[in-house]
């Protein structure tokens, strides 16, 4: 029987953090809140993949890449930071940070359409 190969190895050449690219006004878009699509992927973690591919340039796409990104991360905010699964879930970004912040709190009673006590029950 042939001894297994060895697992190919990688070199990490360089990390760059990216972060989204600051809006034209002073005014923070609210981030949008997290919908039940969402929560299958809250406890599975990031997927990380590594495709090889042999580039003519890599230096002139890499910084292309990255603004790229830059510019999805300002609209997609909940990729731009990492999501803790501590209910209730609503991601937010500031620059520089992650964090998560509370929902708004609900309707006052009055306001709700009905009661609980108040359903008919078939």
């Amino acid at each position: 029987m042939a001894p297994p190969s060895p697992q190919p190895r990688v070199r990490v050449l360089e990390r760059i953090r990216v972060e989204p690219q600051p809006s034209g006004s002073e005014q923070e878009e609210p981030a949008p809140p997290l919908t039940f699509f969402d929560v299958a992927w809250l406890f599975t973690g990031p997927v990380e993949r590594l495709f090889f591919f042999r580039h003519p340039e890599p230096a002139s796409t890499l910084p292309l890449l990255r603004s790229s990104l830059s510019l999805a991360l300002r609209r997609f905010y909940p990729l731009a930071g990492t999501i803790k699964p501590h209910p209730p879930f609503l991601c937010s970004y500031t620059h520089g940070t992650n964090a998560l912040a509370p929902p708004p709190p609900p309707f006052p009673r009055h306001l709700r359409r009905r009661s609980r006590s108040r359903r008919r029950r078939w």
